[in-house]
């Protein structure tokens, strides 16, 4: 199954670990700048999208044009 994790939480980074290690494809991971009261950040985000090969995207709003069209982009593919 290819994959793409829209998200900020620790709930979110420890999924992405195991769907990667069950085998499925990590396209895109997106997040947002963190929440104080969160213990992961974006740059956690970013490593990890380093590690399991998947495009990082680092954005405050997921309705912007760019998004909203690399996001259409990848469903095409």
């Amino acid at each position: 199954m290819r994959i793409v994790a829209l998200g900020r939480t620790r709930m979110l980074w420890n999924t992405i670990r195991l769907l990667y290690a069950a085998g499925h494809s990590i396209a895109l991971i997106a997040t947002c700048k963190a929440a104080p009261e969160y213990d992961i950040r974006e740059q956690d985000f970013e490593e990890l999208s380093k590690e399991v090969g998947a495009e990082f995207l680092f954005t405050q709003d997921l309705n912007a044009p760019a998004v909203v069209e690399r996001l259409s982009q990848m469903c095409a593919e």
